[in-house]
């Protein structure tokens, strides 16, 4: 070790700061003989017709019970507004009911349009679709779809919160094998909890690799959080101002917002059954 000379001149790197922590840039190694082990574990699992009966009904249904509540509204408030139209030739509580069934039925096709975003499981499908899948199902807080799209051997790690700073996470850890603790996970990252609001949407799905029984996909991603009062004070102020409060909405949520783009790669395992499943959970790993 040289000893500290002071007319020497100044060393640009004596008291630097390391980079800040990027969970995106880590590299893992992950091992053929691990892959093999969790597809053999895999096969096993879907061996069982028990098992296959409760991915079914941990699965759910396509479609969300939201969205048949939606339609449900929508056709009754319709089909009142028709018949009080036909009675009362124009009557404003008829145009009322047909006004706000509108409303609902154009709320129901949204969310039917997103329901058939989720990739289906229950037939043969591609990489693509089984990261689409976990990433969709986390954003829409569909807990036990996202578990039935790891392999059996990821439900069982116990999973930390995600460090994905600048973007404000929540804490704790949980396992990945139930619809509610994936649920608890989702909300430290992906959904609204811990005092945040999130944005987390893929916007490009690429495979880097795909042998036909492994394969490594990745996705671009948008994550943002933002404190969740950011939102309620705009509500309040949209209902007693109106368009103040858009404005004041668009002010706070750029100004406090916090994430970025970051890309998330999987390695994905094909079963017996022709689907493709995660081997990891962790949204940060493998």
């Amino acid at each position: 070790m040289q000893p500290y000379n002071p007319y020497a001149p100044p060393d640009p790197f004596r008291n630097a700061q390391p980079p800040p922590y990027d969970p995106s840039m880590q590299v893992f190694t992950v091992t053929r003989e691990a892959l093999e082990a969790a597809r053999v574990r895999l096969d096993a699992f879907l061996a069982d017709p028990v098992n296959v009966a409760a991915e079914t009904q941990l699965r759910g249904s396509r479609f969300r019970r939201v969205t048949f509540v939606m339609a449900a509204l929508a056709f009754a408030l319709l089909a009142g507004g028709g018949v009080g139209l036909a009675v009362t030739d124009g009557h404003w509580a008829a145009i009322t009911l047909l006004v706000v069934g509108g409303v609902f039925a154009l709320i129901a096709v949204v969310s039917v349009i997103l329901d058939l975003t989720v990739p289906a499981r229950d037939r043969p499908g591609t990489p693509e679709s089984c990261l689409k899948g976990y990433i969709t199902g986390l954003r829409f807080g569909r807990s036990g779809y996202v578990v039935t799209c790891l392999a059996p051997t990821a439900r069982m790690h116990v999973v930390p919160a995600p460090n994905l700073m600048p973007m404000v996470t929540g804490t704790g850890a949980s396992t990945l094998d139930t619809a509610a603790s994936m649920k608890a996970y989702a909300k430290t990252f992906a959904t609204q909890g811990h005092g945040q609001m999130r944005l987390f949407t893929a916007k490009k799905y690429t495979v880097i690799s795909n042998d036909g029984t492994f394969a490594q996909v990745e996705a671009q991603m948008q994550m943002y959080s933002w404190p969740a009062w950011v939102t309620y004070v705009s509500i309040a102020v949209m209902a007693a101002i109106r368009f103040l409060g858009i404005i004041v909405y668009a002010a706070l949520y750029y100004s406090m917002r916090k994430g970025g783009a970051r890309v998330v790669r999987k390695w994905a395992i094909r079963g017996s059954d022709g689907v493709f499943y995660l081997f990891d959970g962790d949204i940060t790993g493998p």
